[in-house]
């Protein structure tokens, strides 16, 4: 089921709502406790296991209006689902560090360079206001490379590998191959839209290390 970019719970959001949502819990459970988002690993158990449960709800709250925003472009529909989840979790850890966040540049809350640079007194506050538009302007750029590429950078910046991409997207592991041109691909035309609009991470301070 994996695999799917169409599950057939999916077709049973009005004709058996029970159903879907059944259906639904069981595959969201699978994906998130079986390989979760970095973002999620960052949380205790219990806080991990609210999350999951607050990202199924979000799904199916208001008669599954978020899923029925879903559309089938062909790629796995657990591969939307993972950058839901990934985003969601997010959100939270960033409410959780808001006070921290202000004054950080805007790195990626759980990641050990935002932790480092949080508490890091003598960084120029110049610097990390640098960081903070051009890590915007990343995320800006990102969105606009489609799901497909946006999901691939998302797992590499979890630092997953090739092999642990292929297994987010349900895809048989002959497709290392393709997932790591793919990705290399999305990181050049990543490259070539900052540049457009004038940023070379290479003389970003700190930077480099979250490309």
């Amino acid at each position: 089921m994996l695999q799917q970019s169409w599950p057939l719970f999916l077709d049973l959001l009005d004709e058996n709502p029970q159903k879907a949502f059944s259906e639904f819990y069981s595959f969201a459970r699978k994906l998130l406790t079986v390989k979760p988002p970095r973002t999620l690993q960052e949380l205790s158990k219990p806080e991990s296991e609210d999350m999951i449960q607050d990202i199924i709800l979000h799904c199916v709250q208001d008669s599954f209006r978020v899923l029925r925003r879903y559309q089938d472009r062909g790629k796995p529909f657990a591969a939307w689902l993972y950058i839901l989840a990934h985003n969601k979790c997010l959100d939270y850890l960033r409410g959780l560090k808001r006070e921290v966040e202000t004054t950080s540049g805007g790195f990626e809350p759980g990641s050990k360079d935002h932790a480092t640079l949080c508490s890091d007194p003598d960084i120029d506050p110049e610097v990390r206001t640098r960081l903070h538009s051009v890590i915007e302007l990343v995320g800006t750029c990102v969105s606009k490379l489609g799901d497909y590429c946006e999901l691939l950078l998302k797992c590499a910046a979890d630092e997953y590998t090739p092999s642990e991409i292929v297994l987010v997207l349900g895809w048989p592991k002959d497709k290392n191959k393709k997932v790591s041109d793919d990705l290399r691909e999305c990181r050049k035309r990543l490259r070539k839209m900052l540049e457009a609009q004038g940023v070379d991470l290479t003389n970003v301070p700190y930077a480099q290390t979250q490309s």
